[in-house]
């Protein structure tokens, strides 16, 4: 053998060693940071404690499948920022809040199997929300099926299933830069998205909004993404609000699915539709949605009785907390009604979303006293007569509260959506 011959063996061979040792240690520097939170170990303070709101579902899916939870909160943000696990409503469980920003029915469903077929699941409770049935909802970029642990079918998947997340994980340059970011966030000790709980950081949303001005702020800003064209609620064709998509396929068909998973699988599921503060409300019947609004909630009690009844048991609890009463009627803390301005909200993040202390109350009610008071558990008898009421209180609380709803008629109008939907398109 020639020594160019050699020269060029000996080049090669250093060339694999530097690449494949580059590979190795690019995969140790991603398992030890364990930025998604993917792998069983313990978070160094300092060095990996801080994750974010960006890798949550594969976070909080990857969690279900190392632990054995036996007590699950499922829905969207609004499900996450306000539930921390009560002690006394999720009795010798462990709970976790899997909710997630902008979750739709089928992801509930996915969650809902993926977690059940880990450990079978004692108790959950899943938010659902009006948005949530449009049919033209943007789906959630960072959602995949490859992270659970079941098919559609609640078939058991190969445990391999886990090797391309775990390669993607270990071997990408995306999650070099995660794991980057991740420790030089712990380094500054930023506060962590999350509670160790699933529900978002109360202290990285206190943060958020330091003050009132801040806090108004948040307001409008939540105004304008519900209640713009293209936004939350507006999304279907010509700005309107649809269930039925463009290939026939209605919302309505994920949410019987996720019916059918609960009840077939015989999981003591209760369901919860989250509260809304009454500008929400207000914005709400101004685009011209009250009516759509209250056909859902009629069409989301009719489904639930009829999947419970097609399996012969007793229909899974459904309660209505997005309601016009004292709670959700709370004054912002600078109304001139006050008698000394107040620092923040007690029962509010933003419109959209409750703090943990109505959280609190919500889970008392459901899984505790089952009183009805600052909500009420939806059935075929009273459904009705509960919209009617509610119906009746919302004009009520414009007529008393006639300078909020004059500041969500300007907000409809400057957005060109006051009185968008007609009533006799309905």
């Amino acid at each position: 053998m020639s020594l160019l011959a050699i020269k060029e063996k000996t080049f090669n061979r250093c060339f694999v060693s530097l690449f494949l040792i580059t590979i190795l240690g690019m995969a140790a520097f991603n398992y030890s940071v364990n930025a998604f939170g993917v792998f069983s170990m313990p978070s160094i303070k300092g060095y990996n404690d801080v994750r974010f709101v960006e890798n949550t579902r594969i976070y909080k899916t990857f969690l279900i499948k190392n632990q054995k939870i036996d007590g699950l909160l499922l829905g969207s943000s609004r499900i996450e920022e306000s539930m921390r696990p009560l002690p006394a409503a999720w009795p010798k469980m462990q709970t976790y809040n899997m909710a997630m920003p902008g979750a739709s029915i089928h992801e509930i469903q996915r969650n809902l199997q993926h977690a059940n077929a880990i450990t079978p699941l004692k108790q959950v409770l899943i938010g659902l929300d009006f948005f949530m049935f449009s049919a033209f909802m943007e789906s959630a970029g960072d959602f995949s099926e490859s992270y659970f642990s079941v098919d559609e079918t609640d078939k058991k998947k190969s445990d391999l299933y886990v090797l391309r997340t775990y390669t993607n994980i270990l071997l990408s340059s995306d999650a070099l830069t995660k794991s980057k970011k991740t420790i030089r966030d712990s380094k500054k000790s930023i506060t962590p998205s999350h509670e160790d709980n699933g529900m978002t950081s109360i202290a990285a949303h206190t943060a958020a909004v330091k003050n009132n001005a801040d806090l108004y702020k948040v307001f409008d800003s939540f105004e304008k993404s519900y209640f713009r064209k293209n936004g939350f609620w507006l999304n279907g064709p010509n700005a309107t609000f649809t269930t039925e998509g463009k290939n026939g396929h209605s919302t309505y068909d994920d949410y019987r699915a996720l019916l059918d998973t609960v009840y077939r699988n015989n999981i003591p599921a209760s369901f919860v539709i989250p509260p809304l503060h009454e500008y929400m409300l207000f914005g709400l019947d101004g685009i011209g949605l009250w009516p759509a609004y209250l056909q859902w909630k009629q069409k989301i009690t009719t489904l639930n009785e009829e999947v419970a009844a097609q399996y012969q048991q007793t229909p899974r609890p459904l309660w209505d907390f997005a309601v016009v009463n004292a709670m959700t009627r709370e004054w912002l803390p600078e109304d001139p009604r006050l008698t000394t301005p107040k620092n923040g909200m007690h029962w509010f993040w933003d419109p959209a979303h409750v703090k943990p202390s109505f959280g609190d109350e919500m889970q008392q009610r459901v899984f505790v006293t089952q009183q009805q008071d600052i909500g009420t558990m939806l059935t075929q008898q009273n459904i009705a007569q509960h919209l009617q009421q509610q119906t009746a209180a919302l004009a009520q609380a414009q007529r008393e509260d006639a300078a909020v709803r004059e500041h969500i008629k300007k907000k409809l109008q400057s957005l060109n959506v006051w009185q968008h939907i007609s009533a006799d398109i309905h």
